[in-house]
Protein backbone atom coordinates (compact mmCIF):
# COMPACT_ATOMS: atom_id res chain seq x y z
CA UNK A 1 0.00 0.00 0.00
CA UNK A 2 1.31 3.40 -0.83
CA UNK A 3 0.09 6.66 0.71
CA UNK A 4 0.38 10.52 -0.73
CA UNK A 5 -1.13 13.14 1.32
CA UNK A 6 -2.01 16.85 1.07
CA UNK A 7 -2.35 16.63 -2.44
CA UNK A 8 -5.23 19.08 -4.27
CA UNK A 9 -7.15 19.04 -7.90
CA UNK A 10 -5.78 21.86 -10.12
CA UNK A 11 -9.24 24.34 -10.04
CA UNK A 12 -9.61 23.64 -6.54
CA UNK A 13 -6.56 24.08 -4.48
CA UNK A 14 -7.90 24.41 -1.13
CA UNK A 15 -9.77 21.03 -1.31
CA UNK A 16 -7.14 18.59 -0.28
CA UNK A 17 -7.32 14.72 -0.72
CA UNK A 18 -5.37 11.83 -0.35
CA UNK A 19 -4.25 8.84 -2.66
CA UNK A 20 -3.92 5.59 -1.76
CA UNK A 21 -2.45 2.55 -4.04
CA UNK A 22 -3.39 -1.01 -3.08
CA UNK A 23 -1.84 -3.63 -4.64
CA UNK A 24 -2.40 -7.48 -3.71
CA UNK A 25 0.58 -9.61 -3.42
CA UNK A 26 1.34 -13.68 -3.49
CA UNK A 27 2.35 -15.17 -0.52
CA UNK A 28 5.61 -15.26 -2.07
CA UNK A 29 5.41 -11.22 -2.70
CA UNK A 30 4.57 -11.32 -6.99
CA UNK A 31 1.71 -8.69 -7.73
CA UNK A 32 -1.35 -11.36 -7.83
CA UNK A 33 -3.85 -8.63 -9.76
CA UNK A 34 -2.19 -6.68 -12.69
CA UNK A 35 -4.17 -3.23 -11.86
CA UNK A 36 -3.77 -2.20 -8.43
CA UNK A 37 -6.94 -0.24 -6.57
CA UNK A 38 -6.42 3.38 -6.23
CA UNK A 39 -8.65 4.84 -3.76
CA UNK A 40 -9.23 8.82 -2.98
CA UNK A 41 -9.93 10.38 0.83
CA UNK A 42 -11.62 13.56 1.01
CA UNK A 43 -12.45 14.66 4.11
CA UNK A 44 -11.36 16.25 7.29
CA UNK A 45 -8.95 13.24 8.76
CA UNK A 46 -8.10 10.51 7.15
CA UNK A 47 -8.38 6.96 8.93
CA UNK A 48 -5.22 5.13 9.47
CA UNK A 49 -3.86 2.55 6.18
CA UNK A 50 -4.82 0.09 8.50
CA UNK A 51 -8.04 0.83 9.50
CA UNK A 52 -8.52 1.51 5.22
Amino acid sequence: MSLWSNLHFRKAATRLMSLIRVERLSEEGKLRVSKPLWLAWLGEQMPTLKEV
